[in-house]
């Protein structure tokens, strides 16, 4: 299970860790989805000796940093979120002088975007099989009474 804690924090920024997250891909998600008002985020994380880094910029221009191909899901890390309250320029400079050039750009995640949206997402059969399991435990079937107190509850 998966705890957060908030490990440093000043006027320009705050970290928070996650600790036992086991999918940074869904996490770097986050940012780029609620930011609302003008911030820079950083999220960094190692899986099997690999460094992975994660920048959104002021104007949710995404930087992505590190091997795809030895990019592990479900393999249970430790993720830093770091909130910068200005427009993150030299956070994305150092980064980018640090690691070279990033392994996805903005313009990348536009592609792959439009491509997701354009031929679905592929999901595994082993996955798959798991959100089957899963909801077994979560939905309940539809019975003559299951409806009929739907429709008392309505009413």
């Amino acid at each position: 299970m998966a705890s957060a804690n908030i490990c440093a924090t000043d006027d320009d920024q705050v970290t928070i860790v996650l600790s036992g997250c086991r999918s940074p891909l869904f996490a770097i998600t986050l940012p780029v989805v609620r930011v609302t008002t003008p911030r820079c985020f950083h999220i960094h994380w190692q899986q099997e000796g690999q460094r992975y880094d994660f920048l959104v910029d002021a104007e949710k221009q995404s930087l992505f940093y590190g091997d795809l191909d030895a990019l592990l899901d479900g393999v249970v890390c430790d993720l830093s979120v770091t909130c910068v309250r200005g427009n993150g320029n030299d956070l994305a400079v150092a980064l980018s002088d640090k690691r070279g050039s990033p392994t996805i750009d903005a313009d990348e995640f536009a592609s792959r975007a439009q491509a997701s949206v354009l031929h679905g997402i592929e999901i595994g059969d082993a996955v798959w099989n798991e959100m089957v399991e899963l909801s077994r435990h979560t939905l309940v079937a539809a019975t003559p009474q299951s409806r009929a107190r739907g429709r008392r509850q309505r009413q």
